[in-house]
Formats: C-alpha cells, structure tokens, sequence
C-alpha cells in the first residue's frame, strides 16, 4: 500500500511538472530569446543608422543577412521563436528618424511589459503588442494608452534620477541628438554608450548608495558643463 501511495504521488507530481511548469518555463525562456533578439536588432538599426543617416526602409525576412552593399550589419537576422518575423514600424518618410520593433511575450506579467511601458499595448495604430524597443526619440508606446510611461532612453540617467522626464534628462538627450549624433565621434560614443549602459543602469537601479554616488560625482557636474557648453 505503501509503494503505491508513493507511485501515485509520483506520478501526480509529475503530471504537474509536464502539465503546469515545464509549459510556463519553457514560455519564459522563449521570451527571453525574444527580449535578447531585439537587443540585437536594436544594436543593428543603429549601426546601419551611422552608415546611412536614416533608419532601413524593410528589414530582412528571417535567417537573410541584414546588409547594405558590402557591409553586413547582422547575420541570420533572428525571428521570433513563433517563425514569424519581428514587426518593423518606421517614420512614414523617405529617411526615417525613428523605429519600433515589436513583438508578444507569452508571459503577460513579465515586468519588461512595464519596464518599456507596454502594459497598455504598443505598435501603431491598433497598439496589439505587449512589448518592443525604439529608437531614443521616440517611445516604443506612443501613441498607445499611457504614453507617458516608461522609456528606453538614457539608461544611466534615467536610473539615477528615477525618471526619463527628469528635466537633467531631457538635458543630456537634447545634447545627444544636436551635438553627438552631429559627427562620427559622437556617434561612436552613443553607439558604445547603447551597448554597455543597460547592465550598468540596472546596477545603478538596486543601489541606492552607488545612485547617490554616480549622480553626484558623474552625471550632475555631466550636466552642469552641458548647460555652459
């Protein structure tokens, strides 16, 4: 009686695992691919971006290489573990200043949804996605319910001061985009800053001593020569 009281809780627990949380981990690490792909993609539009001065018309459909000319950008261009491809949204002109990439993670309560603000949706015009990354002049939910909310932009800043709408934030953005993004070396510059800030950002976030330390040795005097420049 015993040995079969045993097999069947077993059994019962393995039932669960198969039914219930292998399901559930296995979304999540799938949107964890999500997430690491448009990272990847975001990094590709921009290097495009220094080439060209406008953001790509299309992007590739699923394993073509993303490439202008010679210069190839991102090979096997990733698409979503569903097979479909990521949604692309640009600025309706012929040089386009701004981009979305879009998609739909399966875990609706993963804080990335509210992280990058879309707990109401994102994507224009029906706002159907519940996640994506844009370029820094433009929110990912724009145009959507709650278009204030969060942003990618200024990792660093914004994790200092607590806010993307912080008035030291709009400061450092205005000086990103009339004077770095102006010349190759400041573009450089943006271009390292995208690529290492975020982890830094995230670090910044769980600390409050190191914020404290960073927005007054680092980003307060930044701004302060920013307003004489």
């Amino acid at each position: 009686m015993v040995e079969l009281l045993i097999v069947i809780t077993v059994l019962g627990l393995l039932t669960t695992f198969t039914t219930i949380i292998a399901p559930v981990q296995i979304a999540k690490s799938r949107d964890a691919r999500r997430k690491a792909d448009l990272e990847r993609i975001k990094i590709a539009l921009y290097d495009y971006y220094f080439d060209a001065d406008c953001f790509p018309k299309n992007l590739p459909d699923c394993n073509k290489n993303f490439a202008s000319g010679s210069m190839v950008y991102l090979n096997n261009f990733p698409c979503d573990p569903s097979g479909n491809n990521y949604a692309y949204q640009r600025e309706d002109k012929e040089c386009s200043q701004w981009f979305k990439i879009l998609t739909d993670l399966e875990n609706t309560k993963d804080l990335g949804i509210v992280k990058v603000g879309c707990q109401f949706g994102c994507g224009l015009p029906e706002c159907n996605y519940n996640y994506g990354l844009a370029s820094t002049n433009i929110r990912v939910n724009e145009g959507c319910p709650e278009g204030e909310g969060p942003s990618e932009e200024c990792f660093i800043a914004t994790a200092v001061y607590g806010t993307s709408s912080a008035p030291e934030v709009d400061i450092l953005r205005e000086f990103r985009d009339e004077v770095l993004l102006k010349n190759n070396f400041g573009q450089g510059l943006v271009k390292f800053y995208y690529q290492s800030s975020p982890p830094v950002a995230e670090f910044i976030v769980k600390h409050s001593l190191m914020r404290e330390v960073v927005r007054k040795v680092g980003i307060d005097p930044l701004v302060g020569m920013i307003k004489i420049f």
